[in-house]
């Protein structure tokens, strides 16, 4: 009984560890945690909003893996100098090596699927990206569900069956629950422009809601909006700010050109 307490002590020190050096990542590239909520097959880090760069998302879902497979060749180092430490430190090293290996595999909700996610956005849309990440992550629970199956004929395994269960769930959840969210504020354009920030200009017709031209604007770039006429006539030239100002004094479904008279 003591036993299996200690081991249980290692795991849940490991899986600490690791959403640990997910928020140190995420805290060295301007993120910060609010909140970790542990799950059965992970875990998030909790802010106000979801805005990121897909780049950062791959940094920070790599340093919990990283971070226990770290963990494990500085260990079985040290037992190259001390072999005395194995019998302390044995099971140690195989809950981070569980947990890096399992953590890594390109399912959600684990880092692995994160990272997937991430890599598919910089070659697609995110809305694709989410869509593929989603088939093969139910393709991958599936399988463990069928092996959990065939497992019944034999000798039972309810354990993958339950992860094969939880990861098909979770596939299907809303893809708010597949990413790091950022806590960030109004002036995140300020300290993005330490490290320089991408101008962007966007033309709309005059008939465009302001919704329509909210959901293009970012905070990877500062955005130059042009407003046309059906003529291609240049109506108004308006700055983000300026954007975010309408949002607030009109109803987003407001089109843009009855109320560019208001900047």
């Amino acid at each position: 009984m003591v036993g299996m307490f200690w081991l249980m002590l290692i795991y849940f020190s490991s899986i600490v560890f690791h959403e640990f050096c997910h928020a140190i990542v995420a805290k060295k590239l301007g993120y910060k945690c609010t909140k970790i909520t542990l799950y059965p097959t992970g875990a998030i880090l909790f802010g106000e909003t979801d805005e990121f760069t897909f780049k950062d998302e791959i940094l920070i879902s790599l340093a919990g893996p990283l971070s226990n497979a770290i963990l494990c060749v500085l260990i079985v180092f040290f037992w190259w100098l001390f072999p005395e430490l194995y019998n302390f430190t044995n099971n140690l090293v195989v809950a981070n090596l569980s947990i890096f290996m399992f953590n890594i595999l390109p399912i959600f909700p684990l880092d692995g699927g994160r990272i997937l996610l991430a890599v598919l956005s910089l070659k697609m849309s995110r809305k694709n990206a989410a869509k593929v990440a989603k088939i093969i992550t139910i393709v991958f629970s599936f399988l463990l569900m069928l092996y959990f199956i065939c497992s019944l004929f034999f000798s039972p395994n309810f354990s993958i069956g339950l992860v094969g269960l939880l990861i098909m769930v979770s596939a299907i959840a809303d893809d708010k629950q597949m990413v790091y969210k950022r806590l960030v504020k109004t002036d995140i354009k300020k300290r993005r422009l330490a490290r320089g920030i991408k101008c962007i200009t966007l033309a709309f017709n005059f008939n465009v809601s302001l919704a329509k031209i909210s959901s293009r604007i970012d905070n990877f770039a500062y955005y130059t909006i042009l407003i046309f006429d059906d003529e291609f006539n240049l109506l108004k030239k308006i700055s983000e700010k300026n954007i975010e100002k309408l949002c607030i004094k009109f109803p987003i479904s407001t089109k843009i050109g009855d109320c560019i008279a208001y900047i």
